[in-house]
């Protein structure tokens, strides 16, 4: 085994190396590898499993846009924490979740919703700050006020698939995410989603749920909606992990071989993103994207030069939103 190799396995191994991964996974590649340590890391190093990791440290041209900022007088939604634990389909699993309640929240009034997977380690990061988008959008009537609740995976279970092809220690990320199955469709419809309309007036209309997602929360979130079009049909799915983790290689098959179900879908992924032993991202996401035109989905695709991080979600998630809701009457 080569020293870079053997440093990396005694990483991976270490009581630190779930943080490690979610930080590389979401982009903060710089803060979570010492210095000393980066260089077996980088794609000119061609160590088993790791080539082109260097695509996780977002030295990207990406900057969040105003629709992102804090603004003087823009009324702020609050954020509402809570968790949950799975008894059903993912036992003893605990999901932290932050709600988002629009300001001037009205409980007389049935407001669509925005599931955000992945949602506090990605898109309430420093990264894509999607609350403030959400801010922002609502207060110029961009999007309709809307719910949104930033959901994390589990807190334990089978752990995160390494690209490399073996197993790391962690949550239950890869089982909810990586799998194409219905088995998170239902976990959301039977155990989280009551939750929440036992809370908050919100619509069950499909087209008035949306779910968004970013890398293997990207491939849950077409999933979700694949599976169950009665239960949402709005779709954001960034550097999606369409690649064979759990089989989710099959995702452009399934779409093309199939007639086109009522989802509107848009998708992004860079020239930069990964390259590993359970498939390109870029093909993948190309492949995706080929069938949705074949078979005529409304969908959009951004590509872009960055990797495998949240930078460009970050600039483009704004977009996004108005685009995936433009036409919604509540």
């Amino acid at each position: 085994m080569a020293n870079g190799e053997s440093k990396l396995m005694q990483n991976m191994l270490s009581k630190n190396f779930k943080k490690l991964a979610v930080k590389m996974m979401f982009g903060n590649y710089h803060w979570a590898v010492p210095e000393e340590e980066r260089d077996m890391y980088a794609y000119e190093k061609d160590i088993e499993g790791w080539k082109h990791s260097l695509s996780l440290a977002g030295d990207e041209p990406y900057k969040l846009t105003k629709w992102s900022k804090k603004h003087a007088g823009v009324p702020k939604g609050k954020l509402v924490k809570g968790k949950m634990t799975s008894t059903k389909y993912y036992p003893e699993s605990v999901h932290e979740y932050k709600v988002y309640v629009p300001a001037k929240y009205d409980k007389n009034k049935t407001y669509p919703l925005m599931i955000f997977l992945d949602g506090i380690d990605f898109f309430l990061s420093g990264g894509c700050k999607a609350n403030l988008a959400l801010d922002n959008l609502i207060a110029k009537k961009k999007i309709p006020a809307m719910i949104a609740v930033f959901l994390n995976p589990g807190d334990h279970g089978e752990g995160i698939p390494g690209y490399g092809g073996f197993s790391m220690p962690g949550g239950n990320r890869s089982l909810e995410y990586d799998s194409v199955d219905d088995t998170f469709a239902k976990f959301l419809e039977d155990e989280f989603l009551p939750i929440l309309y036992k809370k908050y007036n919100i619509t069950k209309d499909p087209e008035g749920i949306g779910i968004a997602g970013g890398s293997s929360s990207g491939n849950a979130a077409f999933n979700v909606a694949w599976h169950r079009p009665d239960l949402c049909r709005k779709v954001l799915s960034y550097v999606g992990s369409f690649i064979d983790i759990r089989g989710a290689h099959i995702q452009p098959h399934r779409v093309r071989s199939n007639p086109a179900k009522p989802i509107r879908i848009a998708l992004q992924d860079g020239s930069r993103d990964l390259n590993v032993v359970q498939g390109n991202w870029n093909l993948a996401n190309q492949q995706m994207v080929s069938a949705l035109d074949y078979r005529g989905y409304d969908y959009k695709f951004t590509f872009g030069e960055g990797g495998h991080s949240q930078f460009h979600c970050g600039q483009i998630l704004p977009d996004d939103l108005m685009w995936l809701w433009r036409d919604y009457e509540s």
